[in-house]
């Protein structure tokens, strides 16, 4: 819906207000569904918006065009890698799942510097998997040691990261009974789940860790058509019903309330 306030926020956005206006309208995206998708004007003012000098306008115009679910043109998307302000890129990062035409941008996103912005990336290539399918997993394959690398550090698990990769190996899970996936994506799941597993064996305090090394386990060995790497996961020290409520709970929370 597009109510009076919506509209009032829309003609804020090119005043002293712009960022606050920006965020309101996200907010409108996310919590109401108040859609400006469609609205020609709301989209000639974004644009401009994103192009702002100032860095906290553009980072809110990003996060409304998240929320919002914008369409962007192509000239926007082949600057953002070079965006410098890190939160900006998230932002346009976690639009880019409903882009599937733009692979080369998700590539280069996907060797960003900022860590954040890289797992990002992941997570949205994996909801990408329906549409590209192969292509999906020779990209993420190309960070496959970084995506594990990211998952579990010194002091503890990294949620944003358990996240993306327990999507990625579930977007890649053959479904019961159907042929196994090409041999790109076979490797891919079991490298990575490979490396989970080591992961998860040397450090057995650390349940996620447990959790996203058999989420990857099970989705790898559904690849390869046997049981290979799921008695390895550490999956007898969490119990059944914990292990799904873990996997639900890294799917489903949004990574920001984990940061």
């Amino acid at each position: 819906s597009r109510g009076p306030g919506l509209q009032t926020l829309v003609q804020a956005t090119s005043g002293p207000l712009a960022a606050e206006a920006w965020t309101a309208i996200g907010v409108a995206g996310r919590r109401r569904g108040a859609t400006l998708a469609q609205d020609d004007r709301f989209l000639a003012l974004l644009l401009a918006g994103l192009r702002s000098d100032e860095e906290e306008v553009a980072r809110a115009a990003a996060y409304a065009a998240f929320r919002q679910e914008a369409w962007l043109p192509d000239g926007v998307w082949q600057n953002v890698p070079a965006v410098a302000d890190p939160q900006t890129r998230i932002h346009l990062t976690r639009l880019l799942a409903r882009y599937p035409d733009q692979i080369a941008v998700i590539q280069r996103l996907l060797r960003d510097p900022d860590p954040r912005v890289q797992v990002e990336a992941i997570r949205s290539t994996a909801l990408l998997a329906p549409s590209l399918g192969v292509a999906a997993a020779q990209l993420l394959s190309q960070v496959g040691d970084d995506i594990v690398e990211k998952i579990v550090d010194n002091t503890g698990a990294d949620v944003a990261a358990m996240q993306a990769m327990i999507a990625v190996c579930e977007a890649f899970r053959p479904p019961v009974g159907e042929r196994p996936p090409p041999g790109d994506v076979r490797m891919f799941l079991q490298s990575g789940a490979t490396s989970l597993v080591t992961w998860s064996q040397q450090l057995r305090g650390v349940e996620r860790a447990q959790v996203a090394a058999c989420v990857c386990a099970a989705s790898a060995d559904a690849a390869i058509g046997h049981v290979e790497l799921v008695p390895q996961c550490g999956a007898q020290g969490v119990a059944a019903d914990r292990l799904a409520v873990e996997a639900d709970a890294l799917s489903l929370v949004p990574a920001a309330q984990k940061r």
